[in-house]
């Protein structure tokens, strides 16, 4: 019980440095896979964000395992979750566009982009929300060339 605890809180503890922040629409990778922001236009009741899907693997295709994306307001709330655009079969070095695009009330000046991949193991839903088995990146939208 004890050790569970620890366990637990050890989690806990790590799961807000989890975070990647990254500047611009620098590219962040989950294992073989990997997503950068293009292009954005911030409109007054949504978001629409264009990213590159790319996959970092040498020899085998790559399917992110259940990516979510949400936009986040000045405010704090959410808008997203499951993103099936983002989770195409890429070759070994090769990519593809997506258009994500939010619906959001007052996204405010400068709203962040949240991405994350499927925790492990998958079937326990464990990586569905933002959790300590899920590996997340955040992308300031206002950094992204329009």
């Amino acid at each position: 019980m004890v050790l569970m605890i620890a366990v637990v809180g050890a989690i806990a503890v790590n799961w807000e440095s989890s975070l990647a922040q990254e500047a611009g629409g620098h590219e962040h990778c989950f294992a073989e896979w990997c997503i950068a922001p293009q292009s954005t236009t911030i409109g007054p009741q949504a978001v629409t964000v264009r990213v590159r899907v790319r996959s970092d693997a040498k020899q085998a295709s790559q399917k992110p395992d259940h990516p979510q994306a949400w936009v986040i307001d000045a405010r704090g709330r959410e808008s997203g979750g499951p993103q099936h655009l983002l989770d195409g079969l890429v070759a070994p070095d090769g990519s593809y566009l997506a258009t994500l695009t939010f619906t959001i009330s007052e996204p405010g000046t400068c709203p962040r982009l949240l991405v994350s991949e499927g925790g492990w193991p998958p079937f326990l839903g464990l990586g569905y929300a933002a959790s300590p088995f899920t590996a997340r990146v955040e992308w300031r939208l206002c950094q992204i060339a329009g």
